[in-house]
C-alpha cells in the first residue's frame, strides 16, 4: 500500500514557534524534496514566534517599520548545553522560561483595560512577520512541487466546555493564524473546527 512505501520524517520541535518550525525545515528538510508537508501549529505559536528568551536563546524575526522590511536576528546562538550553562550561572533562584509568556499575558491583560492602539500594532507587525515567514516555507515548497498542509491544533482545554470552546473559536491568536492562512492561499486543517463540526 501507498503507507507501506512512505518514508516519515518527523521534524517537530516542542515549544517551537512558526519562525523555528520554518527555519528548521528550510536548513534541514527541504533537502528532502518531501511529497508533503504538514505543519502542525497552535494559536500561541504566533505568540512565540515574536519572543525572544533572555535576549539570546533563539532566532527572532523582527518588523522594520523605517523600510517596512522584516529582518532575521538573533540568529549567534551559542549551543544548547553552552546555553544552559549560562542560564544556570546568571540566574540565582533560577527563573523559568515561562516569564516570556507571563509578561506576555500581562501585556494582554492590558489592552483590555487600556485602549491605546498598541494591541492593533502589535497584530499589525506579528501578522506581517508570520506572513513572511510561511511566503518562506510556501515558496520553498513551491520550488520542489511539494504539497504544503497547515493543521491548527488547538489548546486542548478549548473542549472543557461550550464556554471554553466559544472562547477558542474567537480567540485573536486563532482567527490571525487563519486569516493568514487564507491570505496566502495555504491549505489548512482547523482542528477546532473539525471537532465540532
Amino acid at each position: 500500500s501507498l503507507l507501506d512505501n512512505s518514508e516519515v520524517l518527523n521534524m517537530g520541535g516542542v515549544g517551537y514557534g512558526i519562525d523555528q518550525a520554518v527555519l528548521k525545515y528550510l536548513k534541514y528538510g527541504s533537502q528532502y524534496k518531501p511529497d508533503l508537508v504538514i505543519l502542525g501549529t497552535f494559536p500561541q505559536d504566533y505568540v512565540r514566534t515574536g519572543l525572544s528568551f533572555y535576549g539570546y536563546s533563539k532566532p527572532v524575526f523582527k518588523y522594520n517599520s523605517e523600510n517596512n522590511s522584516v529582518e532575521l536576528t538573533n540568529t549567534d546562538i551559542p549551543p544548547p548545553p553552552e546555553v544552559y550553562a549560562e542560564l544556570k550561572r546568571k540566574l540565582d533562584p533560577p527563573i523559568l522560561y515561562s516569564y516570556a509568556f507571563l509578561k506576555n499575558r500581562l501585556i494582554r491583560a492590558y489592552w483590555k483595560l487600556i485602549d491605546s492602539g498598541a494591541k492593533e500594532q502589535y497584530y499589525k507587525e506579528m501578522d506581517i512577520i508570520v506572513e513572511h515567514i510561511l511566503t518562506q516555507l510556501v515558496e520553498s515548497t513551491q520550488a520542489t512541487n511539494t504539497k504544503l498542509l497547515v493543521v491548527e491544533v488547538p489548546h486542548g482545554n478549548s473542549f472543557r466546555d461550550q464556554k471554553a470552546l466559544s472562547a477558542a473559536e474567537r480567540d485573536d491568536l486563532h482567527i490571525h493564524l487563519l486569516n493568514i492562512y487564507e491570505k496566502l492561499g495555504i491549505p489548512y486543517v482547523d482542528i477546532l473546527e473539525e471537532f465540532t463540526a
